[in-house]
C-alpha cells in the first residue's frame, strides 16, 4: 500500500461484528466493506425469506442502518411493526420487507442490497457473503442432523461437530474481490458456527482469504455462547477457524484477556 494511501479493511461476520468493527476503522480509513452473513432464519427474517425466495436479508438491513448517513431513512429500515393484531407482522422490520421487494422487482439480490445502501446513503460498502437462498446445517457429536440456523443453535442438544451448506452454494463474486484486494480482513467478532463459520462454508471464501494481499485476523468471542461453543476456550474458537480456512492463512487472533466484572457475571 502507498505511503499515505486510506487502507482498504473488509469485515466478515453478522451483522453485530462486523459494524462494531468497521465502526472502529472508520477514523482511519476511506474504503469500508461489510460482507454478511445470509443464512439466518429468525422470525422476521425468516418470513421476508418466505415472501421474497431471497436469502437472509436481516443483518444485512442492520448494517446498512448502522452505516446510513440519512438517519430517517435508518429509522425506517429498523422500524417494527407492532402486528396491529395480524401474528405474521408482529415485529417485523420494514427494511426486510423492503429487501424482499427489490429482490424480486430487480431479481438480484446483490443488487437490490447496493440499491438500499445508496438510497440509504451507506458509508460502507454492504455485501452479502452469497446471493444463494441456502440454509446451514450442522451434524452433531451424537450423529444427528439438524437444518436451518436457529436449529443449528438449539440448546440442550450434542455439541456440533460439523458445520455445512444444505447444498453447495458460491460466495458472491464482489465480495471475494474485495477479500483479495483488501489491506485487512477481519473475521469476527459473532457467533461462531451461525455467523463467522457460516461465512467461511460459501464457496471461494477460503481460498479468497488464502490470496488475499492483506493480513486476515479473527477477533475471538469474549464468552462462550449457549448452543454453539458451550465449554469452548479462546484456543477452541481459534481452531475452528483455522480448519475452516485451511493453513496458513489466518495471521492473527485477538483476544481479550480482560477479567470481567463480577457484577456483570
Amino acid at each position: 500500500m502507498p505511503m499515505n494511501a486510506s487502507p482498504h479493511i473488509v469485515a466478515i461476520g453478522g451483522g453485530g461484528g462486523a459494524s462494531q468493527v468497521l465502526r472502529a476503522a472508520q477514523p482511519f480509513a476511506e474504503r469500508l466493506t461489510a460482507i454478511i452473513a445470509v443464512t439466518d432464519t429468525g422470525r422476521s427474517t425468516g418470513l421476508a425469506r418466505a415472501i421474497g425466495g431471497i436469502p437472509a436479508p436481516g443483518d444485512l438491513r442492520a448494517t446498512i442502518a448502522n452505516f446510513a448517513t440519512d438517519p430517517q431513512i435508518a429509522a425506517l429500515l429498523q422500524h417494527r411493526f407492532g402486528g396491529a393484531g395480524i401474528p405474521q407482522l408482529e415485529g417485523m422490520a420494514v427494511g426486510n420487507l423492503l429487501l424482499a421487494a427489490l429482490g424480486q422487482q430487480m431479481g438480484d439480490f446483490g443488487a437490490a442490497v447496493q440499491f438500499l445502501a445508496r438510497l440509504a446513503g451507506s458509508a460502507a460498502t454492504v455485501l452479502p457473503v452469497s446471493v444463494v437462498n441456502t440454509d446451514i446445517c450442522a451434524e452433531l457429536a451424537d450423529g444427528t442432523r439438524v437444518t436451518g440456523e436457529v436449529n443449528v443453535r438449539g440448546l440442550g442438544q450434542a455439541p456440533i461437530a460439523r458445520l455445512f451448506l444444505r447444498e453447495p452454494a458460491p460466495a458472491l463474486p464482489a465480495a471475494l474481490d474485495a477479500i483479495r484486494a483488501a489491506d485487512l480482513v477481519v473475521i469476527g467478532p459473532g457467533s461462531l458456527f451461525t455467523s463467522v463459520l457460516a461465512d467461511l462454508l460459501f464457496e471461494g471464501m477460503a481460498a479468497a482469504l488464502a490470496a488475499t494481499r492483506g493480513q486476515v485476523v479473527f477477533v475471538c468471542n469474549t464468552t462462550t455462547q449457549p448452543g454453539q461453543t458451550d465449554g469452548y476456550t479462546a484456543l477452541d474458537h481459534i481452531r475452528r477457524v483455522v480448519e475452516a480456512l485451511g493453513p496458513g492463512t489466518l495471521d492473527a487472533a485477538l483476544i481479550n484477556r480482560s477479567t470481567l466484572d463480577p457484577a456483570r457475571r
